[in-house]
């Protein structure tokens, strides 16, 4: 056989395998332009409700809106000859759900669409990545921190198994595992895997990119959690700096780098700074998302707690009764959060002399942190110390003795 035959082989060959790549390429666009108009076509006819034509007059909610899109997507026989466009729906409703705080009637929306991606696609496909990584937003969300971290783990093993060990979506996924393993308070994993993926990002997509900028803020609430408060301050302030070069000044990214610049300002001791820095991070939460967002939560407490340590104790225990009644109604009452704030505000009622008043609250606190997160993460630990103080100003020992032996041996 001759050199040029074995070439022409080779070519027609490769022209051929190219032909195919093109043709299921083809395909998949196809099937995807597809797919995309079968759900627009179903949410246009979800938001069709809303046309004043056919409301008329009637006020409609964005929750009700969803209420009938669920009850229609239950009796639209149409969309079982197409689960993977049932599937986005389910994701789609279940997310907006989310995004609402109704997690109760997201859940079951975003589990049926990780079951029928899984069924259509196979275990191995991108959007059986997608459908873990909003399926452990609302573990963590409920506080299931352990669930999370175990959909998490799954979804970064997908992810490097479909893109390789240097890629986006696996500095992603890297760094929503940081995050959960800061809050479970594994340290040394969270940095790495923070570090990890800032330097992934860096090399993939440029030092000046939101994504960067994004990964600076995860890395620096990872190490002021780690009590390394001069780094976190300075990656923090890198953050804040490229975000506001990226997306202005009036941006929720923006707005969470200034809270995590006042939290390790308040751990440094530079309380005036933390508290200007505070106000200015739960002005602009305010102004973008109004009075009851959940996450005004954490520039509230923040706050409180450098008004509490700057000495300003009466604004500190307000802003703290604020906090509570924000994540109560957000979150509800055996959120960790909700569990956070209650042990804020006893800190700050005892620091008034508000004994009883602070008993009540730190044992509510102590309750909900040690069913949330554990006994043993700082915050339940910080609880059970000051359950301590109260109880020795309030001439109990015996009840101060209990909590002290939750403590740690120094």
């Amino acid at each position: 056989m001759s050199y040029s035959w074995v070439l022409l082989v080779a070519l027609v060959v490769g022209m051929a395998v190219q032909a195919a790549r093109i043709a299921r390429e083809r395909d998949r666009a196809e099937k995807e332009a597809d797919k995309a108009q079968s759900v627009n076509e179903f949410l246009n006819n979800m938001l069709s409700s809303v046309d004043p034509w056919r409301a008329q007059g009637e006020v409609i909610t964005v929750q009700r809106v969803l209420d009938e899109a669920s009850e229609r997507l239950k009796e639209d026989a149409t969309l079982n000859e197409q689960p993977e466009v049932e599937a986005a729906i389910h994701s789609t409703i279940g997310h907006t759900y989310f995004s609402l705080g109704d997690y109760e009637a997201a859940e079951p929306h975003i589990e049926l669409a990780l079951k029928m991606n899984r069924n259509f696609y196979g275990e191995e496909h991108v959007e059986v990545a997608t459908s873990l990584q909003t399926m452990a937003w609302m573990k963590s969300a409920r506080g299931d921190l352990s669930d999370a971290e175990r959909l998490t783990r799954e979804r970064l093993a997908l992810e490097r198994k479909l893109h390789g060990a240097k890629h986006e979506r696996v500095a992603d996924a890297m760094n929503e595992l940081a995050m959960l393993l800061r809050e479970r308070n594994e340290l040394e994993e969270a940095e790495m895997l923070a570090r990890g993926a800032l330097e992934m990002l860096r090399e993939s997509v440029g030092p000046e990119h939101a994504e960067v900028a994004s990964s600076l803020t995860i890395l620096g609430t990872v190490l002021d959690t780690a009590r390394k408060h001069e780094e976190a301050l300075g990656v923090n302030r890198e953050a804040l700096a490229l975000h506001r070069k990226l997306l202005g000044n009036r941006h929720p990214l923006v707005a969470i780098d200034l809270n995590n610049i006042g939290l390790s300002a308040r751990k440094l001791g530079n309380y005036d700074v933390a508290v200007e820095t505070l106000r200015e991070a739960l002005s602009l939460y305010r102004d973008l998302y109004g009075d009851e967002y959940a996450d005004l939560f954490y520039p509230m407490t923040n706050l409180a707690l450098a008004l509490r340590d700057k000495g300003d104790y009466a604004e500190a225990e307000s802003v703290a009764t604020q906090a509570v009644g924000l994540s109560a109604r957000a979150s509800g009452g055996d959120h960790r959060n909700t569990g956070s704030a209650r042990m804020i505000h006893g800190m700050c009622l005892l620091e008034l002399g508000r004994y009883k008043e602070a008993e009540v609250e730190l044992l509510e606190a102590h309750r909900v942190l040690s069913a949330s997160i554990g006994e043993t993460p700082p915050r339940t630990l910080e609880t059970a110390r000051n359950l301590v103080a109260v109880y020795e100003k309030l001439g109990k020992p015996e009840k101060a003795a209990e909590y002290r032996a939750m403590l740690p041996e120094k």
